[in-house]
């Protein structure tokens, strides 16, 4: 489950392999762009080991759900929780009377995906020492998966808490709103996988809301797609608001295709971003 809003491409999936020529540019770009960043970020050489160790103190670090410590399945699901509180679709659906109740609503999503995944090093979480000890939050979480090898099964996801999912929403017209969306986004990602083999699904990423406009988000999404390039895996999300899509296009994410969880509801974009080879070839074209 993701993020949305925004005006998509109307094109059919089968469009996405057209368009890998100008992402490959968007990417090179970005990419060039981040490498900047970290290197003017990363201490000289003539930094005292002290100093060097104080500046490390003090950053981000990045580890799966496979390296860490048994309270990491809690602060991911309060991350994403707290990212989602005002999801588009959900402030529609619920007119936006309860944030709290739709907050809540995404951490036992985020859980049931953890709990129910059965390749933990495919699960993302982003931290400073303040988030990773004080805070009973992550600063941002990626929850993937490959699909479909490593996507759970129906069985799976109830005995991981799809029950508890289903109780969490605030109201029928959120349940039903949910089935809907994960009846399309279902449907869309087995075509995909038909159209282009194997992929990384995305299920859930955010930042925590303090934490957004600092660079963290950009910074995990560039490990998760660094992990997605050396399978030479696409990689593929819905996303639910203009900010997040436009987040998503920056790191060379392409608009497929455009559902809604009700009639009225706000538009959520399926993306995705081709695989590494897609990209190295069309770059050699150029």
């Amino acid at each position: 489950m993701r993020t949305a809003i925004l005006a998509p491409s109307h094109g059919p999936a089968s469009s996405f392999q057209q368009r890998t020529n100008s992402v490959h540019t968007r990417t090179v770009l970005a990419h060039g762009a981040a490498g900047s960043a970290n290197r003017s970020s990363a201490p000289s050489a003539s930094t005292t080991p002290s100093a060097s160790s104080a500046l490390d103190a003090t950053q981000p670090i990045i580890r799966t759900l496979k390296e860490c410590d048994t309270g990491a399945i809690t602060r991911a699901s309060v991350c994403f929780g707290r990212s989602m509180r005002t999801d588009p679709t959900m402030t529609y659906v619920t007119g936006g009377r309860c944030p709290e109740r739709v907050g809540a609503l995404f951490e036992q999503v985020a859980t049931m995906c953890m709990r129910g995944a059965r390749d933990p090093a495919t699960t993302w979480l982003l931290e400073t020492p303040r988030s990773g000890g004080d805070s009973d939050s992550a600063d941002v979480v990626c929850i993937a998966c490959e699909y479909p090898a490593a996507y759970p099964s129906d069985w799976e996801l109830l005995r991981a808490g799809l029950l508890r999912v289903l109780l969490a929403c605030p109201g029928w017209g959120v349940l039903r709103a949910l089935m809907n969306m994960l009846d399309q986004f279902n449907a869309t990602k087995a075509q995909f996988n038909k159209e282009h083999g194997d992929f990384l699904y995305i299920a859930c990423f955010g930042t925590a809301p303090e934490q957004q406009g600092r660079g963290l988000g950009s910074q995990l999404m560039r490990r998760v797609l660094q992990h997605a390039d050396a399978k030479d895996l696409p990689v593929y999300l819905e996303a639910s608001g203009a900010a997040s899509a436009a987040f998503y296009r920056r790191h060379g994410f392409q608009d497929i295709k455009q559902v809604r969880a009700s009639p009225g509801a706000p538009d959520l974009i399926i993306m995705a971003r081709p695989r590494a080879s897609q990209l190295q070839q069309h770059g050699q074209q150029q």
